[in-house]
């Protein structure tokens, strides 16, 4: 049941929650804050983020444990069960922190994860067109980039015009902090150390995108 669930099950639900907090951010604008608009925004653009990194074109996993010298591209360290960790409760974490949390720390917070999002990117996409640029590879495009620039850059932006307009205290970069580490130690980072693992049960079945670059 946990392999059917990581394959594609989780992924269907998320788009279901994406879809959901689109419709409300829609029905709702008149009478949410900006705070509230930008954090369910994000929820938003993150199924948008997965669905390309895992489908359309899919393949992330394969560019990001490659720039890790993995000799096993295709599970270590990142596998369906981290990635699925890190994606579905990323997901709920920041539907939570738009229904209980909207304050400026998370703002700020959000803004440096939407910064990271579009650096990680970014070097991924020229080492992989250092990796093959020799079999064909044109461009810096990984599975991710377009939601990265297009989607969490625009969140970044966002998150910074209200920053500089409203302004912060140092409480606010307290929570900023503790929000950071929930998010990239709580859904990436343990996860990922606790189950990587070469002989994974959850490894990913495709190099999808890459395969054209692989094969032969």
């Amino acid at each position: 049941m946990l392999d059917k669930w990581c394959d594609k099950i989780w992924l269907y639900v998320l788009y279901l929650l994406g879809t959901v907090m689109a419709a409300a951010l829609v029905i709702n604008w008149q009478s949410w804050t900006q705070i509230q608009k930008i954090l369910v925004f994000s929820t938003v653009v993150l199924p948008l983020h997965v669905l390309e990194e895992w489908q359309v074109p899919g393949g992330f996993h394969y560019q990001y444990n490659l720039t890790q010298r993995s000799l096993h591209p295709d599970c270590y360290p990142m596998n369906r069960l981290t990635d699925m960790i890190t994606n579905f409760g990323g997901e709920l974490f920041m539907i939570g922190l738009s229904v209980y949390g909207s304050n400026t720390g998370i703002i700020i917070a959000l803004a440096i994860f939407s910064a990271l999002e579009v650096v990680i990117h970014t070097f991924f996409g020229i080492k992989m067109y250092s990796l093959f640029r020799m079999k064909g590879k044109r461009t810096i495009y990984g599975p991710g980039s377009v939601t990265a620039y297009a989607g969490f850059g625009t969140i970044g932006l966002l998150s910074l015009y209200w920053l500089i307009k409203s302004g912060t205290i140092p409480a606010d970069w307290l929570v900023a902090v503790v929000v950071l580490f929930i998010m990239l130690a709580g859904f990436i980072l343990v996860p990922e150390n606790l189950l990587k693992s070469e002989k994974t049960a959850f490894p990913f079945h495709s190099a999808m995108y890459f395969s054209k670059y692989i094969a032969g």
